[in-house]
Formats: C-alpha cells, structure tokens, sequence
C-alpha cells in the first residue's frame, strides 16, 4: 500500500478526509464545511483519482497512515 504524500492532495480534500478519519459521515462533513454533500463527494472522487484509490476507504486509511508516519518523523525536541 503506498502511502499519501500530502502534498498531493489538496487543503479541502485533506480537510475532508480528517474529517472522515474521525468518524464524521460525508452529510456530516458537508454541514461542517457548508458544502453540498454532491461537493464532497466531488472533492473525494478527484482524490481518489489522483491516488489511484477506489473506494474511499482505502482513501481515508492511506491519508491516516501517512498522518501517523508523518507524525512519527517528526524532530523531536530534548532540553
């Protein structure tokens, strides 16, 4: 599986998929953001596209993996 790199994604798609990865619904994330649910899934169907996904699923686990990878290569900071 590979894993999202950020960059590729836009700052709505990256929205909505954190949204997604907390357990808000699609309704729910078109509410939040004050989008058409038809919107949302727009933005998620170009996504999925571009990361040769095919479900949003597989979207979202890859998006929340490399989160967490992202996270974990963080510098961290000792005194």
């Amino acid at each position: 599986m590979k894993l999202i790199l950020h960059g590729t994604l836009t700052p709505v798609e990256q929205e909505i998929l954190s949204l997604l990865v907390r357990g808000y619904t699609q309704r729910a994330v078109s509410e939040k953001l004050s989008q058409t649910t038809t919107m949302i899934a727009e933005h998620l169907r170009h996504a999925k596209e571009r990361m040769e996904c095919s479900t949003t699923v597989q979207l979202a686990v890859e998006f929340a993996l490399a989160k967490k990878e992202a996270k974990n290569e963080q510098p961290t900071v000792t005194d």
